[in-house]
């Protein structure tokens, strides 16, 4: 028996959206219709669970009208999207089935235009994730926040300690202008100036987005021999792989909705490193491990090259509080209770 909420992913990857995504469909009770890209990678991943009724999608369009018919025909009760990409489809359905409830998640900032989210119908509401995101909503839309989740009882902790042949930094996520690029161009900048730089490797874990020129750039400058110390290695499946591969998570995007990469980093006792701003500062915060979050200000490069060079003080206790507050402030049970309440 199949809950009566139609669930769209828009996107076919499995970056942050379709892993909260993937985690609450693999612990919900409930059963649900999933739409999902056809083909795509997640579209693989949620069939392996054999839980859900799996349905592709290659024509968006013809997606919604086939929505449309399945919400006015079978009577479903709930339409879920699971990021702010479709909700122009989103407000059209609501407009014209207003005996739907439909919830949309807000996930990215350009999702927080208001040329997005201005005269939303009664019964469409948004959610959001993070106190930032929340704060860029226009105060007459209907939103409540959801803190994504992780959850943590199949990822074991890595106890801390620097190799004596330098520090492997990481850099998890796509290569791209969204991602804080030219924050990684300035840091380099100034950390390939120093003299006798030999102590840090920097690993970028991550499609490089070649269609944005300055990308390409970026790429094609640092992936050269002159920079032996940057490495790109691509999107990378496994996750254990590259976290045991790190000594750290840098994340340099000061406009970051909430950063789930912070998540999984605590999750293995591995030091998360971002700006003092954005939904990252949020974790960093909440995990009551702050002295990992930087001032986005003048010279914030040097403060990172700093805190980077003082790792080696990051201590089991520091591991074993990191972890015991993710697991109180973002469980997997806390997300599933709290999302399928708005369904």
């Amino acid at each position: 028996m199949f809950s009566k909420t139609l669930i769209v992913s828009p996107s076919g990857s499995f970056y942050g959206s379709e892993q909260v995504l993937y985690s609450h469909l693999d612990y919900t009770k409930k059963s649900y219709t999933v739409f999902v890209p056809f083909g795509s990678f997640f579209q693989k991943k949620l069939k392996r669970q054999h839980k859900h009724d799996v349905c592709e999608f290659s024509n968006i369009k013809l997606l919604y009208v086939k929505i449309f018919l399945k919400l006015l025909f079978d009577r479903y009760a709930t339409l879920y999207i699971n990021e702010g990409g479709h909700i122009k489809y989103a407000k059209l359905i609501a407009k014209l089935l207003p005996f739907v409830n439909v919830v949309v998640h807000i996930r990215l900032v350009e999702d927080t235009s208001s040329s997005r989210t201005e005269k939303l119908p009664k019964n469409l509401k948004l959610i959001s994730i993070s106190n930032y995101i929340q704060g860029l909503l226009l105060p007459e839309e209907t939103s409540i926040k959801i803190v994504d989740p992780l959850d943590v009882t199949n990822v074991s902790v890595q106890r801390f300690k620097l190799s004596k042949e330098g520090i492997k930094i990481g850099i998890i996520g796509r290569v791209s202008l969204s991602k804080g690029l030219h924050n990684y161009e300035k840091l380099f900048n100034y950390y390939f100036s120093l003299p006798k730089v030999k102590t840090v490797q920097f690993v970028f874990f991550g499609d490089v987005i070649d269609k944005e020129k300055e990308v390409s750039l970026f790429f094609d400058k640092y992936s050269g021999l002159d920079f032996s110390q940057v490495e790109f290695k691509g999107f990378v499946e496994d996750q254990e792989k590259v976290f045991s591969s790190i000594d750290a998570v840098l994340h340099l995007n000061e406009k970051e909705p909430l950063g789930r990469i912070g998540l999984e980093s605590w999750a293995r006792g591995i030091p998360f490193l971002c700006f003092n701003a954005g939904g990252c500062a949020e974790i960093n915060q909440t995990l009551e491990m702050k002295r990992f979050s930087i001032a986005f200000d003048t010279d914030w490069e040097v403060k990172v090259i700093d805190l980077i060079s003082s790792l080696d003080d990051f201590s089991s206790s520091e591991q074993d509080a990191a972890r015991l507050n993710l697991q109180s402030h973002f469980s997997i049970e806390r997300y599933v209770k709290l999302l399928e309440n708005q369904f």
